[in-house]
């Protein structure tokens, strides 16, 4: 098995595992769904540097990156 390993699958892993330290800030779930809609190691770096501070988000197809959607709990949702 450990024969089957290629470099290029190592040198990939440590670099998700160093993103992933780099963004803490990116919620778990949402790291690994970057992840899959990621096309290339550059596109994930952009995709998690440009991750919204405002919560909740959503994916936008047309921007292809993480964005805020006010409509889904407008503010008065959490107006004690």
């Amino acid at each position: 098995m450990l024969n089957e390993i290629e470099i290029s699958d190592i040198i990939n892993n440590e670099v998700i595992r160093k993103l992933r330290e780099r963004y803490r800030n990116v919620p778990e779930p949402m790291f690994f769904r970057s992840l899959e809609k990621a096309r290339s190691l550059g596109d994930l770096f952009d995709i998690l540097d440009t991750f919204p501070s405002d919560f909740p988000v959503e994916w936008s197809e047309a921007e292809h990156r993480w964005a805020t959607n006010k409509k889904l709990f407008p503010s008065s949702y959490f107006a004690g």
